[in-house]
């Protein structure tokens, strides 16, 4: 028997799920469509096998390609771009984006001053998405640390702990990692053909491609000896999927199957894969993770560029032990308290007093600064 599940994923705040690519500027414009300002992703491929046919383009692409700026190659583009033909995707823009382009403007398409790390989405699609693999790793995580939590204190404090601590003092990161592996074996079997998560399938969750996605800065931020929010060297420029606190109804859907028949025979008796098990493990790992995160570094600001994530907080600590509704945070800049084993297992690769904790990754929009990634999650059996 297979129970099927409906996932409904609704961000709170923006969600950057990497490619690993980036668009430079002359991947694309910021140029007005219906009187608003707009970033238009655009594929030049289209736009020169549709105009390359006529001699004169095809003369004028030829002398553009000549220019080593590339500001003639740019205009090229821009003045044959077809928002109808050649549009690959459309998104908003925050004020200080559309500042910054336009001042770059002017300069070389080669100035990397401008280039947006691009949001995942499926070869030919408009549409964003946020992958069933990083959500299913966000639920894992969770389930981890719960099933780490109930282990009994012989279990918990095991040989893996002593090797730790004993790796922290030498700050061995190598080691450290073998050991969180062991630590991951320990939970969930020896046999990765056994792991627990084979038997849980999660869909990708496709978001609508209009008004659902934003580019803007991404900023480091850290709190100074008088607890004031100052930012920390120079912005990073992403595509993110907007959140319900940045004026976003976005919602997505994943599809999620567990396999009960394959729990029974290759589990017996674990009562950590059921879906209500997971539920359960989100509400103790990520609520938990959130208000850490809280007191370590937000809470006591008076600053008002933190104003809508107040409205976060709120949200957050609203949320009760509800059946079907449940917290998690996915993609990009989720910062590094968010890994993988409980605390005293962690081992970051930066020391505290070598800054380790003291800064956060946030996306500014228009003024205010939210944390990335999280995501309000309802779940409905089909």
């Amino acid at each position: 028997m297979k129970k099927h599940y409906e996932i409904t994923l609704k961000p709170l705040t923006g969600i950057h799920i990497g490619t690993g690519e980036s668009l430079t500027a002359m991947d694309y414009f910021v140029k007005p469509v219906n009187r608003i300002p707009r970033y238009v992703a655009y594929s030049q491929d289209s736009i020169l096998q549709r105009v390359i046919g006529d001699p004169i383009q095809a003369q004028a692409y030829d002398r553009a390609c000549n220019d080593s700026s590339l500001i003639d190659l740019f205009k090229f583009f821009e003045s044959n771009f077809s928002i109808s033909q050649d549009l690959s995707y459309l998104c908003e823009v925050t004020d200080s984006f559309a500042q910054e382009y336009s001042k770059k403007q002017k300069g070389s398409p080669l100035d990397g001053t401008c280039e947006v790390f691009s949001m995942y989405r499926p070869a030919g699609k408009k549409s964003p998405v946020i992958p069933g693999s990083s959500f299913k790793g966000a639920l894992r995580t969770a389930l981890l640390n719960q099933i780490m939590h109930d282990w009994d204190e012989r279990t918990f404090y095991g040989p893996e702990y002593a090797r730790l601590k004993e790796a922290k003092e030498r700050f061995n990161f190598r080691d450290a990692a073998a050991i969180e592996k062991q630590l991951q074996k320990k939970a969930f079997g020896d046999n990765p053909k056994n792991d627990l998560f084979r038997t849980i399938l999660f869909g990708d969750a496709s978001f609508p491609a209009k008004d659902t996605q934003i580019v803007g800065k991404v900023e480091n931020i850290a709190r100074n000896q008088n607890g004031a929010i100052e930012i920390k060297g120079i912005p990073i420029y992403a595509e993110v999927l907007k959140g319900s606190l940045m004026d976003s109804a976005a919602e997505g859907i994943c599809h999620t199957i567990v396999d009960v028949d394959m729990q029974m025979i290759k589990f017996p008796g674990n009562r950590y894969g059921s879906m209500q098990a997971l539920v359960s493990a989100c509400h103790y790992f990520f609520k938990r993770e959130f208000v850490r995160e809280a007191e370590k570094f937000y809470d006591g600001s008076s600053d008002r560029r933190l104003e809508l994530y107040q409205q976060l907080k709120k949200t957050v600590m609203n949320l009760g032990d509800s059946k079907d509704t449940f917290l998690v945070r996915v993609g990009r800049w989720s910062q590094a308290e968010f890994v993988t084993c409980e605390p005293i297992f962690r081992m970051p690769k930066v020391p505290k007093d070598h800054g380790y904790g003291n800064t956060r990754m946030v996306f500014d929009f228009n003024g205010q600064l939210l944390p990335l990634g999280w995501c309000l999650c309802k779940v409905k059996e089909l």
